[in-house]
């Protein structure tokens, strides 16, 4: 089942995080959500995917985990969200 099967199915795609600013920008976490994925902080399991912040520090982190369990990698870069509600 591909993610957006799991989308339109209602059942969001678990997207495992190692950055808790994913968590502390509430409209992050709702842009995510809107996008299928529910973040959490967890190792990825079988269909999970693995979410960075673009090039942050610690995006490695989560590189180096989705490498070795196979899981696919979800960017989220900076620009992109300031154009969702410009002056923000």
């Amino acid at each position: 089942m591909q993610s957006d099967d799991l989308s339109a199915a209602g059942t969001p795609r678990r997207l495992c995080i190692f950055n808790l600013g994913f968590l502390r920008r509430p409209r992050i976490a709702r842009i995510l959500t809107l996008a299928g994925y529910r973040p959490v902080l967890a190792l990825p399991r079988p269909g999970d995917a693995v979410g960075i912040w673009g090039a942050s520090p610690t995006a490695w982190r989560g590189q180096a985990i989705a490498a070795r369990r196979g899981s696919p990698l979800v960017t989220v870069e900076d620009a992109f969200l300031r154009s969702v509600l410009p002056g923000r």
